[in-house]
């Protein structure tokens, strides 16, 4: 069959594109990246403590992807502390100015191609309110607004990265507290002149206002990047004093709380130029023994009291910058409560022979006004106090009297004087007691008038006939 010419036409078309695509170098019809948009540069970026890749290369949706091992991406610039960077390939970690290229050495699918950017990495800006101190900004009330060293241990600010906290400081000119006192009219705060930032890091991090506050006061106001003016949080504790107490000895009165007291405060505690007082309340009660424990027994104590007085200011001294140093508070020494004298005198008792000893008994009678020259005596022991043991008596079991001693009665918190104690048991026979039995009835039976009595019908009969002659008389005279 023989082919027209048209159709030769067509196929030597064919024939010579082929060839020529076949003889041409390889790439010629590949496509640029740059004209479809697949390399994305980043946008200024903020410092982050890690390498930030600020180019990507990439293919367009449908087509063959670059081969990553032709993509190169290099770096150069300056960095925020003033040196430069050499061209490198690692990804940059310092704040600074970066020259961004990204190369592709082109390919059977993409032809080579170059771009590049200038990508800024901005340092950590810092709040002037999140300022912060390894413990509180506290300090003890010492009628000065100066701000001693170890109040701003640890100084920094919540925004450093916990990784650069050891590279990063805070130096300041100056500081001092608002007002000098615990409790001013407005809340207290420390104001640090001046803050600038140091150390290996310094240039990773900015200082300034708080964004998100309108800046209307003077003192959050910056006057440069490099020196700011901080408000930190800052408080005033009271100034303890110590408190003076000082006791007496008491002789025992069941009662753990003092006759008498001194209360006073150390000096030394109280600021040069500042005066102030104590007084007491009926409340104040100071008692020997421990912190918690009241005892009203014999025995050595220091004594305490917790609570019924208070300080006072003199001569204009705020007192709200002093405090009670402890509470409850004790006096230095001990003081002794010694014991009590009492006399006991025992009572007189008896019994039969043969059989046993009644209860020894007694009277206690305790001397209260000895220590005034002048004796006078009250019965009974305190409160409800009472002795342990009891009294004895002279052994023996023959009819006759015998002494009474104190024998084992006793009361730690009392000094026992035994009196009267000589011949006050007696064991009497058993004949006897009933003779004196039959004796009491006889004497009882003659007093009461009866018919058996032979005096009785005698004063009956003159009695009968005093009234006759009387009534004989009368009838005489009718």
């Amino acid at each position: 069959m023989q082919m027209k010419k048209p159709g030769k036409q067509l196929l030597s078309l064919i024939l010579i594109i082929f060839l020529i695509a076949t003889c041409l170098p390889v790439g010629i019809f590949a496509l640029t990246l740059g004209d479809n948009n697949s390399i994305t540069f980043s946008e200024n970026v903020i410092y982050n403590g890690e390498p930030q890749v600020l180019a990507e290369m990439k293919g367009l949706p449908g087509d063959v992807a670059p081969d990553p091992t032709l993509i190169k991406i290099i770096y150069e610039g300056n960095l925020a502390n003033g040196n430069p960077l050499a061209e490198t390939i690692k990804p940059p970690v310092e704040p600074g100015t970066y020259l961004v290229t990204v190369q592709y050495e082109g390919d059977a699918n993409y032809q080579s191609y170059s771009a590049t950017k200038d990508i800024m990495i901005k340092p950590i800006e810092l709040k002037l309110t999140d300022f912060i101190t390894k413990k509180p900004a506290t300090k003890m009330y010492d009628g000065t607004t100066n701000v001693p060293v170890e109040v701003l241990d640890g100084l920094s600010n919540t925004g450093v990265l916990e990784k650069d906290l050891g590279e990063v400081a805070f130096t300041f000119e100056s500081c001092k507290f608002i007002s000098k006192d615990v409790k001013p009219v407005e809340l207290n705060k420390i104001i640090l002149e001046n803050v600038t930032i140091s150390g290996d890091k310094a240039t990773c991090y900015h200082l300034i206002s708080n964004p998100d506050l309108p800046n209307i006061n003077p003192i959050l106001a910056i006057p440069n990047k490099d020196s700011v003016t901080v408000e930190l949080s800052g408080k005033i504790t009271p100034k303890p004093v110590g408190m003076l107490l000082n006791g007496e000895n008491k002789v025992y009165d069941a009662d753990p709380f003092l006759d008498g007291y001194d209360l006073s405060y150390n000096e030394d505690d109280v600021i040069k130029g500042e005066e102030i007082g104590v007084k007491t309340t009926d409340a104040f009660n100071p008692w020997y023994g421990t912190t918690t424990a009241k005892i009203k027994d014999v025995g050595q104590y220091y004594v305490w009291a917790s609570e019924g007085f208070y300080l006072y200011g003199l001569n204009g001294t705020n007192i709200e910058n002093y405090t009670v140093g402890e509470d409850p508070i004790s006096s230095k020494e001990k003081y002794d409560i010694t014991p009590i004298s009492v006399i006991v005198e025992a009572w007189f008792q008896s019994k039969t022979e043969g059989t046993l000893d009644p209860e020894l008994t007694y009277t206690v009678w305790r001397d209260y006004g000895s220590d005034i020259g002048n004796q006078q005596y009250n019965e009974g022991l305190l409160s409800e106090d009472v002795f342990s043991g009891a009294l004895s008596r002279t052994p023996g079991e023959d009819i006759g009297k015998y002494d009474i001693y104190i024998g084992t009665l006793h009361n730690p918190n009392y000094i026992i004087s035994f009196e009267n104690g000589e011949n006050m048991f007696a064991i009497l026979p058993m004949a006897q007691i009933k003779t004196a039995s039959s004796s009491s009835s006889t004497l009882e039976s003659r007093e009461e008038p009866s018919e058996s009595n032979p005096l009785f019908p005698k004063l009956l009969l003159s009695g009968m006939a005093i009234i006759g002659g009387a009534f004989f008389m009368k009838m005489r005279n009718i």
